[in-house]
């Protein structure tokens, strides 16, 4: 059983880092939401997703490179090439997102 976890033991802390992050990214999409419907109405969709997703993805970077993957040679620097790459996926990932769960809102939305 030890060898198993051994050999799994990559997959298994990325999995719990997504998980971490999954969970602190729909939490503050929530409190977000929830505190910006009353100044911007549905836009705050949109941003309580950017504002989110930039707080989980610095969270989940760290924890991947540094409790996943291990790159703790010197954790006051940060890979700029995978940091530039990890960038560009989360930008993206968050238009996506924003854009398609304020569409789903507004197409659902009841007048």
């Amino acid at each position: 059983m030890k060898n198993l976890i051994n050999r799994y033991a990559t997959f298994i802390k990325y999995i719990f880092s997504a998980g971490i992050s999954f969970a602190l990214d729909i939490s503050l999409f929530t409190l977000f939401a929830y505190l910006l419907k009353f100044l911007i109405g549905s836009y705050a969709i949109i941003v309580a997703t950017i504002f989110a997703r930039i707080i989980s993805s610095f969270i989940n970077y760290h924890l991947n490179r540094n409790r996943v993957f291990k790159k703790v040679d010197d954790t006051s620097k940060i890979d700029k090439k995978t940091f530039s790459k990890y960038v560009v996926l989360v930008i993206v990932q968050m238009l996506v997102s924003s854009f398609t769960v304020y569409a789903l809102y507004e197409a659902t939305k009841i007048n």
